[in-house]
């Protein structure tokens, strides 16, 4: 039963994903055993591995509609002071929305990553996929509506590098 004048937070998402959000990739480790071509001495993986891309994990990639913005507060303190030039704010903390749907039924966790590939002016993936950013998750809050149904995931991420 809703109140006059409440918001549907559900719905309220799902009208920003559809009007601001694009296609991107929840990549989520498959399995606990490192990738054979994972490096221990330079921690790196082989990025033309055919299992993980240069991940050093196996993985499988979920379709999810979402929007990024920057974290308008930090999680810990070791994200407040990044090192930056004098005089110049500098932000390496992004989250990252997007809705449990009986089309996506992804569960999210820490240490997934983000893909944000080449997309269309209309936010669907471009293929072939050319991956353009990668943000590995540190937090997951699951938002969650009145009677505890589940509405959508918040996801605190810093960027990786993309290496060589």
């Amino acid at each position: 039963m809703a109140f006059e004048g409440s918001i549907d937070l559900k719905q309220e998402l799902s009208d920003l994903l559809k009007s601001e959000g694009r296609q991107m990739f929840l990549r989520q480790k498959r399995g606990t055993q490192r990738c054979a071509c994972w490096n221990d001495l330079t921690k790196e993986g082989d990025r033309e591995c055919p299992r993980c891309s240069g991940f050093g994990w196996p993985y499988v990639d979920k379709k999810i509609w979402a929007r990024i913005e920057v974290a308008t507060q930090p999680t810990s303190g070791a994200y407040r002071n990044p090192p930056g030039a004098p005089g110049f704010s500098f932000v390496d903390e992004y989250v990252v929305y997007f809705e449990q749907t009986s089309q996506t039924n992804v569960n999210a966790s820490v240490n997934d990553w983000i893909v944000e590939c080449k997309t269309k002016t209309d936010g669907t993936l471009w293929p072939p996929y050319k991956i353009e950013r990668v943000w590995d998750v540190n937090e997951v809050i699951d938002y969650r509506e009145n009677k505890g149904q589940f509405s959508f995931y918040a996801l605190r991420c810093r960027r990786l590098g993309l290496g060589k």
